[in-house]
């Protein structure tokens, strides 16, 4: 039996309780274009079985897909709806567009729309009180899709979501007090997030530091 030293029974308890609702999310998303047509309550951490997930979902937990749904769409405004096809034993993904009403598999989409989807789904679907690992969520992501994951993560108040990245876009979306930052080197106390962008090797050309720059000809016109 896995004991903590320090912990008393019921914290201990509360602990273990928590990692049995452990949900990982890893950095290679590739979701297939078809799944079998099975019913399945589990999605994959790499989402390869996003479609058959989702199919099920959407049918169970029809409000938290409508939740699911709004934010996508608010990412990507071509698209009026997500719809899950069956044909035969296989199921697979496609895209409404807004102005056409065509559906357009979700492999002809892009894959950022593939990645928010798949990280999105993730979320929504984890249960009360868990522990969500998500792995590099900014891949393939343009800066404001960057940044509205990290708003509707953040309004996930019912998970415990621990992102690894080295976005700087991500890193400068959160207070700086939220950041962990883990390095072979020696620990530095109160790291500052300009600190840690410079360890994990961004330029000041890369940044510019700020978010408003004001270029002058010399120091007498900073006045």
């Amino acid at each position: 039996k896995l004991h903590i030293e320090g912990l008393d029974g019921e914290r201990e308890g509360r602990l273990f309780a928590g990692l049995k609702k452990l949900m990982y999310i890893g950095p290679h998303r590739v979701v297939r274009q078809d799944s079998q047509l099975i019913g399945t309550d589990q999605l994959q951490s790499n989402a390869e079985n996003l479609a058959a997930f989702l199919h099920t979902f959407r049918g169970k937990q029809h409000r938290r897909f409508e939740t699911l749904q709004r934010f996508v769409l608010d990412i990507f405004p071509q698209f009026d709806a997500i719809n899950t096809h069956s044909e035969g034993n296989q199921v697979s993904i496609e895209m409404i567009d807004n102005v056409t009403g065509n559906s357009i598999p979700l492999s002809h989409c892009g894959t950022g729309v593939e990645q928010v989807l798949s990280l999105a789904t993730a979320v929504v679907s984890s249960q009360e009180g868990a522990i969500v690992l998500i792995d590099e969520p900014h891949t393939y992501l343009h800066p404001i899709a960057e940044r509205q994951l990290v708003r509707f993560l953040d309004a996930s108040h019912k998970l415990r979501i621990v992102i690894s990245t080295h976005s700087a876009i991500i890193m400068n979306s959160v207070d700086p007090k939220r950041i962990v930052h883990l390095s072979s080197a020696p620990f530095k106390a109160q790291e500052t997030t300009s600190r840690i962008l410079v360890d994990l090797g961004y330029l000041n050309s890369d940044l510019l530091i700020n978010d408003r720059l004001i270029f002058v000809e010399g120091p007498s016109d900073k006045a």
